[in-house]
């Protein structure tokens, strides 16, 4: 009996051209999906780096206005730093309160004492929009200091 020799299989220890296309396809998907995130990453960074930066600009404004002694409210400020638009602002603050279980009226004209409501808002640009932080404080102006 003769044996006819078999057909000779393909050396399957290579690679073919479609597995090695397919796995460059995959890894660039991959690769491409990895730089999209650190990019995403990179950007919220610097967001809230300047959310930061804003943030301590919009204290230090407050604070010098909180500090600086006055007997009226005191003109809006605009001023412009490195690259953020402040504003500081102050106003009458008129509220009622209850003392002793009677409503007293805090901020009425003629009286010695009033409160303001100052304001410091911070903006900036991030290309796209105008973005912004406000702080806000209270302060107690006595009308009869010089």
């Amino acid at each position: 009996m003769r044996r006819t020799p078999e057909p000779s299989k393909p050396d399957e220890n290579g690679f073919v051209l479609a597995e090695a296309v397919v796995a460059v396809v995959i890894a660039a998907v991959a690769i491409g999906g990895a730089l999209m995130a650190l990019r995403q990453g990179q950007k919220l960074n610097q967001e809230a780096m300047k959310r930061a930066e804003a943030l301590a600009l919009g204290e230090s404004a407050l604070r010098e206005r909180l500090v600086a002694q006055a007997s009226s409210l005191q003109p809006d400020v605009n001023r412009e730093q490195a690259g953020y638009k402040i504003r500081i602002t102050e106003a009458r603050f008129e509220s009622a309160v209850t003392v002793d279980g009677k409503p007293v009226q805090l901020g009425r004209t003629g009286d010695r004492f009033f409160i303001a409501q100052v304001v410091s808002r911070v903006s900036w640009s991030d290309g796209s929009r105008e973005r912004f932080v406000a702080l806000k404080a209270l302060k107690v102006i006595d009308q009869a200091e010089p």
